[in-house]
């Protein structure tokens, strides 16, 4: 209950703490440190260290770039400094709180808890080469590296990139996702929850997730996004960067995927997919490019909202005679007007109530 306070210059010492305050200098190799109830406070500068938190608080400041260092969090909680490299952190019941500057460091925050979990954990992740799993609980990550990995869960992630971050991978999960980007370039995934981009200054490259809902918004910078393996909707309608948005070019099951594609007010390309596709214009001078080898003789019904006589439809693979037929095809009705490619798939113009608005304004290849 005295507490300890110990240099651990040699090499595989194990040492368990008890109900006091234990301080600990570390320079050595392959020693094990157990907290039960004691409040571990350890400067980690040798290599494979081993420390295991328990009911004490534990806050460590490594600085080794020596390999196998490993943390195992407790009840108590857990706020450490990752200067180093390779250092593989296990979060606990307790809240996590990280400092990471080196590299090659590997954070898995997924949590055992038998009630819902109510700790946030925060990140400041720098460095490079990082990868940090959050886990069923919030976290809040300042991104200031490069070449970092972050993949969310099942709780609410909130990422913000600042400084020089850039080349930085983001995972969202079945939680929600909140991304910031900062004047690097980022690349995101979504998935089954639903995430907000706000880009940056760099380019943001995006990819949908299934069945999930991406809402991207932008002042500067520029963005692709990519529908994935799923239903999903794209919400870029606060966007004003030109954007490159692509449908779906796959199928699950054996069934062609729905997408809903909202454009900015930029000057936006729509790449119509395999599945039913809804893209919405909300700007001038937009392009909406059906390819027939993306097709693929799926024969999709898509809608176009918001066409302007700015806007422009390129059928590409489907010849030079092509958008001719097409508008020789055209068939309005209730203020709508559908055309129909050789290969059955079908464009409906909503609130164009003839085709003789989209005289000049189809081309093919």
């Amino acid at each position: 209950a005295g507490g300890l306070t110990a240099t651990l210059g040699g090499a595989t010492t194990t040492v368990y703490g008890g109900a006091g305050v234990m301080s600990l200098d570390v320079t050595g190799t392959s020693n094990v440190i157990g907290g039960s109830d004691t409040v571990v406070n350890a400067t980690l500068s040798g290599a494979g260290a081993t420390v295991y938190g328990g009911a004490g608080a534990v806050t460590a400041d490594v600085t080794s770039t020596a390999s196998a260092i490993a943390f195992s969090g407790g009840a108590g909680g857990l706020t450490a400094t990752l200067g180093g490299g390779t250092t593989t952190v296990y979060g606990g019941t307790g809240a996590v709180s990280l400092d990471v500057t080196g590299t090659s460091n590997v954070i898995g925050l997924d949590r055992v808890d038998a009630a819902p979990p109510v700790l946030a954990d925060s990140a400041t992740l720098g460095g490079s080469g990082n990868v940090f799993y959050a886990g069923s609980s919030a976290a809040s990550i300042d991104l200031t590296g490069s070449n970092n990995t972050i993949s969310a869960y099942s709780g609410a992630v909130a990422v913000t990139a600042s400084g020089g971050a850039t080349n930085n991978l983001v995972y969202g999960g079945s939680g929600t996702l909140s991304f910031v980007g900062g004047t690097g370039n980022a690349t995101v995934f979504g998935s089954s929850g639903a995430a907000t981009v706000a880009g940056g200054g760099g380019n943001t490259t995006l990819f949908g997730g299934a069945n999930g809902v991406l809402t991207y918004t932008d002042s500067s910078g520029s963005a692709i996004y990519s529908a994935g393996f799923g239903n999903e909707t794209l919400n870029a309608s606060g966007a004003a960067s030109n954007m490159t948005i692509i449908g779906a070019a796959s199928s699950v099951n054996g069934a062609s995927l729905v997408d809903s594609l909202v454009g900015g007010t930029g000057q936006d390309t729509f790449y119509a997919g395999t599945g039913a596709d809804t893209m919405v214009a909300n700007g001038a001078k937009n392009a909406f490019v059906f390819n027939k080898s993306v097709i693929s003789g799926s024969s999709p019904q898509d809608f176009i909202s918001g066409f302007l006589g700015s806007d422009s439809v390129v059928l590409g693979g489907y010849g030079s005679a092509a958008a001719a037929a097409a508008l020789t095809s055209a068939v309005s009705a209730g203020g709508n007007t559908t055309l129909t490619l050789s290969d059955n798939t079908k464009i409906t113009f909503v609130g164009i109530g003839s085709a003789n608005a989209l005289n000049g304004n189809v081309f093919s290849s």
